[in-house]
């Protein structure tokens, strides 16, 4: 995932990431940018960065989250895919529907993921190394010392017929340095992950 990036960008990126049939179990790590000064806002409140996020649900309904959240906006990546966004008090989520109006992937605003530093507390990514595709996500979390926060969730239908949900959950140091991972919902378990690190 990249650090810096609209919302659209992020939901597209994890949609598409989710629908493929898998990632690389060893993860992948890439070098750190140089990065411009952090301008916007560091989150301090974890309950209010997610009060939009967590009033969409995944297969809910176009219309029930409309009743829930209001009337959204309605904007278009770069490849011209539709998707809906809501905004309130500083929070916000966008979330991509199917055709018949169900959702299919969620995921928080926000413009630069350094905002989300204060909220996962600085964490040593050589523990990275240690977390891998199957690994169980207590444990991966007990690794790095606190949960991270989930950032987006996206469904699918595995070959054999069943729903996947997977969430992607991200730790961030001040320097911009971040591990993603994506966990099965169901199984908890790591499907993969990907790192960015000083020095890389």
């Amino acid at each position: 995932m990249k650090l810096t990036k609209r919302i659209a960008l992020a939901l597209a990126a994890f949609t598409a990431l989710s629908l493929l049939a898998g990632c690389a179990p060893a993860g992948e790590q890439e070098p750190l940018p140089t990065l411009p000064p952090l301008s916007a806002p560091i989150f301090q409140d974890r309950a209010q960065l997610s009060a939009l996020y967590e009033q969409v649900h995944i297969e809910d309904k176009l219309a029930d989250v409309i009743v829930r959240l209001g009337q959204p906006e309605k904007r278009q990546t770069a490849n011209g895919e539709e998707y809906y966004e809501w905004r309130k008090d500083g929070a916000g989520v966008a979330a991509s529907f199917r055709l018949d109006e169900t959702v299919q992937g969620k995921v928080i605003y926000y413009d630069d993921l350094r905002q989300l530093q204060a909220l996962t507390g600085e964490v040593d990514l050589s523990n990275a190394m240690l977390i891998k595709a199957g690994t169980e996500f207590m444990y991966a979390q007990a690794l790095l010392g606190n949960e991270g926060v989930e950032i987006a969730s996206s469904s699918r239908e595995d070959q054999q017929g069943r729903v996947v949900v997977t969430r992607l959950y991200t730790w961030v140091n001040p320097d911009g340095s971040h591990l993603d991972v994506e966990v099965d919902e169901q199984d908890k378990v790591v499907e993969c992950k990907s790192y960015l690190v000083a020095g890389a």
